[in-house]
């Protein structure tokens, strides 16, 4: 009998010795080794085919031969837009800093990802480490920018002070009171909003409330 060492290069092996009878084939174990594909077992010889081995005269060393696996990035944008940015990487690659994407009108929340733990919220600033050892989605988070639309009260009156409201959103603005006044409207600089509905601008808004003296 002799002596069969198998050395994994750096991958996990069952059996790292195994005695075999001079002549008797055996099926040998394949090792695994995060983020690499196993090629097959080198020996004198050559790489040994279909992973079984015939026990020579002697004592032999076969050593674990590895492919590096390239795993992929693919973006759901959600029609943002991004420079720049990677689309492999490996167990060997430094860790890869993902470019923030923009939107016009929108703000980034972060990334996420389906099959990644740590990515079940979103995060901007993401750095790809040597951690992971599988393909990658990554999904853009977005809000719409918010602005204030400041409500100027008179002293006497109850309608709000101030609403925070994404772009394009449509309200329908508080009715203040005041005894003794009628509510004519809201005033947007020299008009009146109409019907007293809004549609959020892109920017911050103040408007002033209006009243006329009930007469009599």
């Amino acid at each position: 009998a002799h002596t069969l060492t198998l050395d994994s290069g750096g991958g996990t092996c069952i059996n790292d010795t195994i005695i075999v009878e001079e002549n008797n084939e055996i099926e040998l174990p394949i090792p695994t080794r995060t983020g690499y594909d196993f090629i097959g077992w080198q020996g004198k010889d050559g790489l040994i085919e279909n992973n079984i081995y015939m026990m020579k005269t002697e004592d032999e060393k076969l050593t674990a031969e590895w492919s590096i696996i390239e795993y992929t990035i693919n973006y759901v944008l959600n029609d943002g837009n991004i420079e720049n940015a990677p689309d492999k990487f490996s167990v060997e690659t430094e860790n890869i800093e993902i470019p923030n994407p923009i939107r016009e009108g929108y703000t980034f929340l972060g990334w996420t990802a389906e099959n990644i733990e740590a990515l079940s919220e979103p995060k901007t600033n993401l750095v790809i480490s040597k951690a992971i050892d599988t393909d990658i989605t990554l999904i853009a988070n977005w809000s719409k920018f918010a602005h204030a639309l400041t409500l100027e009260l008179e002293e006497g009156s109850d309608a709000y002070e101030t609403l925070t409201l994404e772009e394009n959103v449509e309200i329908e603005l508080p009715i203040p009171e005041k005894a003794g006044y009628d509510f004519i409207g809201w005033k947007d600089g020299d008009h009146i909003i109409e019907n007293n509905i809004y549609v959020m601008e892109d920017k911050d808004k103040t408007f002033n409330e209006i009243f006329c003296e009930i007469s009599g």
